[in-house]
């Protein structure tokens, strides 16, 4: 599945993931960033909102791109300010030069990169920031809970993940990888909802989906309990490079 395909699938459920997907701990959201001044920012494939969220709560001026309007509306719908425009890493729709600072979440595992990264640097001022964010996958930590090899799949977070190598040296440098601790609270439900809104789950027949989804919310029951509220030791993975 590329990346028109991935927001395809998640638009149609954009109300869902706005409210159940994780955001961004201020920690990762300053160290992707690298300065000590408030900066005018690009969330790239920016979904509804999550990664924009943490960065305006750190006072830096937001603009939003994503391919997807449903997603889009969520975003525009919380953050009324924010100048949100239809645009993908491959076609970014802003001018030369025009950034301190290029974030994106959950998002460059699905790009081009041949066509994105330069894209990227015409549009980062130079010695800017670019940096992608992943939060990590729950669906492992359910496997850890259930004692199971895969729960439903892994996202671009999981353990496989390399940290390195990810953007060309040709137009970046002093690439660097650093993680930041990023727990959530959790139910059964809220936990089944979150995973219920990844592309491991969203792509298959619906049949098929809700089959695994109530096997797993079954199997997490049993576990933990109905009721019971537990944490989720999650992490924010964050690799960041300089525009050379």
């Amino acid at each position: 599945m590329d990346f028109g395909e991935a927001q395809s699938v998640f638009g149609a459920n954009a109300r869902e993931y706005a409210l159940h997907r994780p955001g961004y701990p201020p920690e990762a959201v300053a160290w992707a960033i690298g300065l000590d001044h408030p900066a005018r920012v690009l969330d790239l494939g920016a979904g509804t909102g999550k990664l924009t969220a943490a960065l305006l709560a750190a006072g830096h001026e937001v603009v939003a791109v994503e391919p997807d309007p449903a997603m889009l509306a969520e975003l525009s719908a919380a953050h009324a300010g924010v100048p949100a425009l239809v645009g993908s890493a491959e076609r970014i729709p802003l001018p030369d030069s025009d950034v301190d600072a290029v974030l994106a979440g959950q998002v460059l595992h699905w790009v081009d990169g041949e066509r994105a990264y330069p894209e990227v640097a015409r549009v980062l001022r130079p010695g800017g920031a670019v940096a992608g964010l992943w939060n990590s996958d729950e669906l492992q930590w359910i496997a850890q809970v259930l004692n199971e090899e895969d729960a439903a799949g892994k996202d671009a977070a999981g353990e496989d993940a390399r940290w390195e190598g990810y953007f060309p040296d040709r137009l970046f440098t002093d690439e660097s990888h650093r993680s930041f601790a990023n727990p959530r609270r959790h139910t059964v439900d809220s936990l089944v909802s979150t995973i219920a809104t990844y592309s491991a789950l969203l792509r298959l027949p619906e049949p098929e989906r809700a089959r695994r989804l109530a096997s797993t919310r079954a199997a997490l029951t049993d576990a933990l309990g109905a009721d019971r509220e537990f944490e989720v030791p999650s992490r924010t993975h964050v690799i960041r490079a300089r525009r050379r």
